[in-house]
């Protein structure tokens, strides 16, 4: 009820509010069974089979869209925004990225553009957990959140937990088509260049879905990640 309540005035995830109808569910679980007479026990149940044949069907439907639906769902978006607005682009495609950006990561370092000890940059708790879980963890790669407090949540005090970005260093970012934001807006003021480096394709089905651009930023102009959590509200 609490997130339900929170809903109505600040933006949620649908499945955020999902654990707290378990509660509800048992009150009018009590409430049926207090009601229910014996003449309804059969009908009730033909009622509730019903309901979970349905609710499997659409679970069934929901992976198969996730996982082969060939193309974007129901979206049209210019080539430079891929994907834009297709929901199911939040359940897939992770360690595909994982597996491409791996393989550029260790080209970069034996060409000697980047580091091994290069961070990635984030400046929004989505989608940095995804890039925390699927690529810097396997990576065992430093990453580090830049951005305002309300935009980058708990990743302000895991940055306290890491090694700063130092004058000088390099680092990446990664940004998704359907989320596209420019670098050089968000980040000129803190390297001294911010350059594509690659475009790494997410296909499903064989047809393109999402573009993933990889940014090289150059020249760390101060160090970054060694501010207080608070002072991230400024």
């Amino acid at each position: 009820m609490v997130t339900s309540s929170l809903s109505l005035f600040r933006q949620t995830l649908p499945h955020w509010s999902g654990a707290g109808f378990f509660a509800m569910m048992l009150i009018a679980a009590c409430w049926i069974d207090r009601k229910l007479d014996n003449d309804n026990i059969i009908r009730i149940r033909r009622l509730l089979n019903f309901q979970l044949s349905f609710v499997l069907l659409i679970m069934v439907s929901a992976f198969a869209t996730i996982k082969w639906y060939p193309g974007n769902l129901f979206v049209k978006a210019n080539i430079k925004e891929i994907g834009k607005g297709d929901v199911t682009l939040d359940m897939t495609g992770w360690k595909d990225l994982e597996k491409q950006f791996s393989q550029l990561q260790m080209i970069d370092i034996k060409n000697g553009k980047m580091k091994e000890s290069d961070a990635l940059i984030i400046n929004n708790w989505y989608p940095a957990g995804h890039f925390y879980f699927y690529l810097t963890r396997p990576l065992q790669m430093r990453m580090i959140a830049v951005g305002r407090l309300n935009d980058i949540h708990k990743f302000a005090w895991m940055n306290l937990a890491i090694p700063e970005i130092k004058p000088k260093e390099n680092a990446y970012f990664i940004v998704a088509s359907n989320m596209f934001q420019d670098p050089s807006l968000l980040f000129s003021d803190l390297f001294e260049e911010v350059k594509l480096h690659k475009t790494l394709e997410q296909k499903r089905s064989n047809k393109l879905v999402r573009k993933w651009y990889i940014y090289h930023l150059y020249n760390a102009k101060s160090a970054i990640g060694n501010k207080h959590p608070l002072l991230y509200m400024e």
